[in-house]
């Protein structure tokens, strides 16, 4: 089980000190203009937080309706903890539109791996 724990949440642990990262790093007023591609990386970067998260679930046991919440649940509150921690970086600041694109990304990538890699028998549990 150790070794299992470690294979499927290592991943997820390693992703999230990445978005963290990217997340506390001063970024100079400029880069705020492009308000679209702001979110759209928000969007992307949550999509793959959301299907690692779905992936470990499932592989531990969670049913695809668990590991899609999981999913989801996680993500969201990922992006809350690292808008929270921005408010105390220069030139970043906390705003529920990153927040809700960061939820949108989780949701979306939770179901759109349980839809391509849990098998059909699962999903009709």
């Amino acid at each position: 089980m150790k070794d299992k724990l470690l294979q499927h949440y290592l991943p997820v642990v390693l992703y999230m000190a990445l978005l963290f990262i990217l997340s506390v790093r001063p970024v100079p007023g400029e880069f705020t203009e492009l308000w679209q591609i702001d979110k759209l990386f928000h969007l992307s970067a949550y999509i793959i937080l959301g299907a690692l998260v779905t992936r470990a679930s499932a592989a531990l046991g969670a049913g695809w309706r668990g590991a899609v919440m999981y999913g989801f649940i996680a993500s969201l509150g990922y992006g809350l903890f690292t808008e929270v921690c921005q408010l105390f970086v220069d030139f970043r600041t906390f705003s529920f539109v990153d927040l809700a694109a960061d939820g949108a990304g989780g949701l979306a990538g939770a179901v759109m791996y349980s839809r391509i890699f849990l098998s059909v028998k699962d999903r009709h549990v």
